[in-house]
């Protein structure tokens, strides 16, 4: 399996300063490379841990104050319940920060580990490693570092989860064709919305309304095509997607927001035609 030292030694060598350096010092290029990659992911924990502790108190003392004046409620409970959600903010930004991603989402910009990586890039530069004091040169050759450390290790989390989302999403060839039958009818809704500017020729408010409901239409398909599929996605470019259930908990609002939408331009319509 493909490592840190693996990915990052050729862009420290590529200055021959950097090398001169690194010979003076009695260090092997990899070990550099390691130690100043768990040296990032140390810094980067420790601020994630002081920023969790100051969402959590912040947090308890938020909820404490905005329930003192509810009669029969405790602040002391509500604060702890606002802590708790401090915390999981925290933690879990902790955990994004160190390459975690939900398993139910697809966003490409979701690539926290790169700033470790920015970090570590910084710490190549010649005039960065002159900086560091004997002290500092002599704590990297003392160090013991396993490569094989799974700290280390590239873990390619782009194929893997890559191959889940498809397998969550994976359809049968008859809800395939269903898709590609609704996605037509979605695109003359979407269309048949330009029989608004037909308004601005007629009176009342009918064409308005008329538009209106094939948006609606156009709204509830999406939520329809969205359950289907599995997969909810705002439009067709970089951007956050949702899978599997949580898609399906969404597709089930955006139907029904569609449909009361729907309704309503269904009775405008009406009203107007009367």
């Amino acid at each position: 399996m493909p490592t840190i030292a693996d990915q990052f030694t050729p862009v420290l060598l590529d200055t021959a300063g950097v090398r001169k350096l690194l010979e003076e010092q009695r260090i092997e290029p990899e070990k550099y490379v390691l130690y100043m990659y768990a040296r990032q992911r140390a810094q980067a924990r420790r601020a994630g841990m002081a920023i969790t502790a100051i969402f959590v108190v912040v947090f308890f003392a938020l909820g404490y104050l905005a329930a003192l004046d509810i009669p029969d409620v405790s602040a002391f409970v509500v604060g702890l319940i606002a802590a708790l959600l401090g915390l999981a903010i925290g933690v879990g930004a902790l955990k994004y920060q160190e390459g975690w991603r939900l398993p139910y989402t697809n966003n490409p910009d979701n690539q926290s580990r790169g700033f470790l990586a920015l970090g570590l890039l910084n710490s190549f530069s010649l005039k960065y490693m002159k900086r560091l004091t004997p002290a500092q040169w002599e704590a990297i050759r003392q160090a013991q570092i396993d490569p094989q450390d799974p700290r280390f290790a590239i873990l390619a989390p782009e194929d893997r989860h890559a191959a889940k989302l498809e397998a969550m999403t994976r359809l049968p060839s008859s809800h395939q064709r269903l898709v590609d039958v609704l996605s037509r009818v979605q695109r003359w809704s979407a269309w048949g919305m330009l029989v608004i500017v037909l308004a601005l020729f007629t009176k009342g408010m009918f064409f308005v309304w008329l538009g209106w409901t094939f948006g609606s239409l156009w709204f509830l398909l999406e939520g329809v095509i969205g359950w289907i599929n599995k997969k909810v996605s705002g439009f067709d470019v970089e951007t956050v997607e949702v899978y599997g259930w949580p898609a399906r908990a969404i597709a089930i609002v955006i139907i029904l927001t569609g449909l009361i939408f729907a309704i309503v331009g269904i009775l405008g319509m009406d009203e107007a035609l009367g």
